[in-house]
């Protein structure tokens, strides 16, 4: 459908009826699409261990490699699945790591057909209480942004690295708003009723804003050229958060940077907390 019509469309259907435009909206905007899972991302989950896990109303599902006493956290973003970031577990494996995913609600294996932020959250909160201390995270996206929630919230996980991750939820938000031809008006009414379903202000959820609080070590991974979720949203996480790191990437994107040997190193040696330098 042409994008003017849309734009139209949304207009004159936020003036008619906004509570309408509102709710139909929103729902959209929760209701992530379906990742279709390659064979290899089957087979890989094939050899794990599936477990659930139950909080609130919810049930996330998820999968474990290996036995070590040490264990790291994968966690996907929006509209992903956790066997996304299978490329970190031969190698975290390898340095006797137990890894361990888990497929956000409505996304993946997990259940559910709406979703948002704080059910994130809560996911991460319920998984870290199943397995017990993570010795470190590795998060893409909007679950980089749930993870940090989490851990200001006493989630206990060592070392962060986040790739790509959304900082500033009212810029981000703002962004995908106006490319889903949204209004300014009905936009402001979005990001209220995010805030109203969440019961804090989407502000207070961003790590921009409580960064200078944060103290766990952390590497932030950022494409300059990422078309979903803008590079200055890691620089200026970076500048607020004390003693933290960048690895800036070129023409990688927001997906294939998880795919990147020298990321891929530089992440597992951070998270490890190896010897080897992250450049």
């Amino acid at each position: 459908m042409n994008k003017e019509v849309i734009r139209l469309g949304l207009q004159v259907a936020s003036w008619i009826a906004p509570d309408f435009t509102l709710r139909r909206v929103v729902d959209v905007l929760q209701r992530p699409r379906p990742y279709p899972t390659r064979v290899r991302e089957r087979v890989a989950l094939a050899q794990a261990l599936e477990f659930r896990i139950n909080f609130d109303d919810q049930q996330v599902t998820g999968w474990s490699w290996g036995t070590g006493p040490r264990q790291i956290l994968l966690l996907h973003g929006w509209g992903g699945r956790g066997i996304q970031l299978r490329q970190f577990i031969a190698p975290l494996l390898s340095q006797g790591y137990r890894v361990v995913l888990i497929d956000f609600p409505a996304h993946g294996d997990s259940a559910g057909e709406r979703t948002h932020l704080w059910q994130w959250i809560r996911a991460i909160e319920a998984t870290c209480t199943h397995w017990g201390p993570f010795d470190g995270a590795i998060a893409h996206s909007f679950g980089a942004t749930a993870l940090v929630n989490a851990v200001r919230r006493g989630a206990s996980v060592g070392r962060l690295s986040l790739v790509a991750p959304l900082s500033n939820l009212p810029l981000g938000f703002e962004s995908w708003l106006r490319d889903y031809h949204v209004p300014p008006p009905l936009r402001r009414m979005i990001l209220d009723q995010f805030s109203s379903t969440v019961g804090v202000e989407i502000e207070e959820l961003s790590p921009q804003h409580f960064a200078l609080e944060m103290k766990v070590p952390l590497l932030l991974v950022h494409d300059i050229q990422d078309p979903d979720v803008p590079y200055r949203q890691s620089d200026q996480l970076q500048q607020k958060w004390y003693g933290s790191r960048l690895l800036t990437t070129e023409n990688l994107g927001h997906h294939k940077v998880l795919k990147d040997p020298h990321v891929i190193n530089s992440i597992v040696s951070f998270v490890t907390d190896s010897e080897e330098e992250v450049a």
